[in-house]
C-alpha cells in the first residue's frame, strides 16, 4: 500500500479515468465524488492524518506505472510469445 497521497497523486499514479470507463459511468468533476467511489470500491483508503494510501489492489488494477509502486513492481504483468502452434 503506498501511503500519504495527496488527490492530485491519485490522479498522478492511478488511470482514474479507466476506472470510470469500466464502470461505465461519467467521470465527476468535483474530487470529492472521485475520492467517494474509489474509496467505495477499496481502491483507495483514507488515513487517520487526512492523506490516503492507494491499496494493493488499486495500484495493480489501475498503476500508470507500477514502478511507482516497489513492493508491487516485480508483478507487472509479462507477455512470452512461443514460436510454432504448441
Amino acid at each position: 500500500m503506498r501511503t500519504d497521497q495527496r488527490y492530485e497523486d491519485i490522479i498522478r499514479l492511478l488511470q482514474v479515468d479507466a476506472y470510470f470507463t469500466l464502470l461505465k459511468i461519467p467521470q465527476p468533476v468535483e474530487k470529492d465524488a472521485v475520492v467517494h467511489y474509489l474509496k467505495e470500491d477499496g481502491i483507495i483508503q483514507k488515513q487517520d492524518n487526512g492523506l490516503y494510501s492507494i491499496t494493493n489492489l488499486g495500484a495493480i488494477l489501475f498503476a500508470k506505472d507500477l514502478n511507482e509502486f516497489t513492493r508491487l513492481s516485480r508483478k507487472a504483468m509479462r507477455v512470452i510469445q512461443y514460436k510454432g502452434i504448441n
